[in-house]
């Protein structure tokens, strides 16, 4: 027995460790074309494409950059929106139309020679069939693999505010500006989901979808889960620390990595500035943030490479989190809770900011069943732990931290 508990603890000691993440940065010195982001994408290779203010970088992931412009035959340098189909082609989409690039050919999508809805691009997704939907000011024009700039193309409006992100699930999921989840089965099957239905907010920005199918909505106000019926399930309004009292969360991007984990990009422009990555572990969330070494607050989307990477786009360069086993070590760290002794006896001392006074403290088994709760009172306070035997706990406090100890 004593064996297994020293394993234990070494399993311990190594989460510990294995929290320490690397987070790179790149810039226009390292030969991004503007360090002004306003989208990343992932290709089916690995490499990393940015649609920044002067056009649209490429990257490699270790050492070759590359790049488009007008004088390369982008339609316009201020890229807004950049999707790679899987095969190959770049499509980037801006606030004067969209531009195709097949290796050799620049290809032109406008409301003057295509028929878009709107030139405005915000959002460009390829759908399970490989055709490409373009979202923009108005609606969602779909556009098949072999259309050309003469070809009638499908396409439907939205309410005012457009279209914010589109993703698929089981069926077509377009996130609006001002009338939330907008769930497309064809035109004859289409329904909302808004804040009648339990989301936070109406202005959408957008949505991932689990194993599960339930849909992971990032909003105005933090985000919401349905099922894959569109039935609700619970919200996530505080996932990123801000200075008390500010508890704003407005989430602008959100993905699910190979492991499950729930990132999303947070940028909050009121009455502070302040922005980062916050991920979900199990109950609680966690964050990076330019004090763990992020390029910048001003968080655009973000994409997720195949080795896990989280690849960052912001206003002052962008970021490469690197390949996180999350960890409880992480969670809140600047909240500055302490627990000690640990290992334990009888009693814990739970050391913690003013501003959890209040929160609801919960200690579980390793096992995750409930073995004590209680309220924190002070900002020190003795936690009796004369009823629980020897073992491995977890020490949760609300949604804001979490942690292990040894009960001795």
């Amino acid at each position: 027995m004593k064996n297994n508990f020293s394993l234990l603890i070494l399993i311990l000691t190594a989460n510990y460790l294995f929290a320490q993440v690397e987070i790179t940065n790149y810039t226009t010195e390292d030969g991004l074309l503007s360090n002004n982001t306003s989208s990343v994408w992932v290709d089916t290779e690995d490499n990393i494409w940015f649609g920044t203010q002067d056009g649209v970088a490429k990257f490699d992931g270790t050492n070759t950059w590359s790049s488009y412009t007008k004088d390369d035959g982008l339609i316009d340098n201020n890229v807004t929106a950049i999707c790679v189909d899987s095969d190959g082609n770049l499509w980037a989409g801006t606030d004067f139309g969209l531009s195709k690039f097949d290796g050799e050919i620049w290809t032109d999508y406008t409301e003057a020679n295509f028929a878009l809805l709107d030139d405005r691009i915000t959002y460009i997704a390829e759908s399970p069939n490989k055709h490409i939907w373009v979202g923009n000011k108005m609606g969602v024009s779909i556009i098949s693999p072999q259309a050309g700039p003469s070809d009638p193309i499908v396409q439907f409006t939205v309410p005012f505010g457009g279209v914010t992100h589109i993703t698929f699930g089981p069926e077509a999921l377009i996130s609006t500006a001002l009338d939330g989840l907008m769930v497309y089965n064809g035109p004859n099957d289409v329904y909302f989901i808004n804040e009648s239905d339990g989301l936070l907010s109406n202005k959408v920005r957008a949505v991932a979808v689990d194993g599960s199918f339930q849909k992971w909505i990032a909003s105005a106000d933090g985000i919401s889960v349905f099922d894959a019926n569109g039935q609700f399930m619970g919200d996530h309004e505080y996932i990123f620390e801000l200075p008390p009292p500010d508890k704003l969360n407005p989430v602008e991007d959100i993905k699910i990595d190979s492991k499950g984990s729930i990132w999303a990009g947070v940028y909050v422009d009121y009455l502070v500035t302040e922005g980062g990555i916050s991920f979900l572990n199990g109950s609680s969330w966690g964050d990076y943030d330019v004090e763990d070494g992020l390029v910048g607050p001003v968080v655009r989307k973000i994409a997720i490479d195949s080795k896990d990477n989280i690849w960052v786009s912001t206003s002052t360069g962008v970021s490469k989190i690197g390949a996180v086993a999350t960890s409880n070590s992480h969670l809140y760290k600047k909240n500055q809770v302490n627990i000690f002794p640990n290992p334990s006896a009888d009693y814990l001392i739970l050391e913690s900011p003013p501003y959890l006074k209040n929160k609801r403290f919960e200690i579980q088994s390793i096992d995750g069943k409930s073995m004590k709760d209680g309220w924190i009172v002070a900002d020190k306070q003795n936690v009796d732990l004369t009823n629980l035997k020897a073992g491995i706990y977890v020490l949760l406090i609300d949604e804001l931290y979490q942690s292990t100890f040894i009960v001795k």
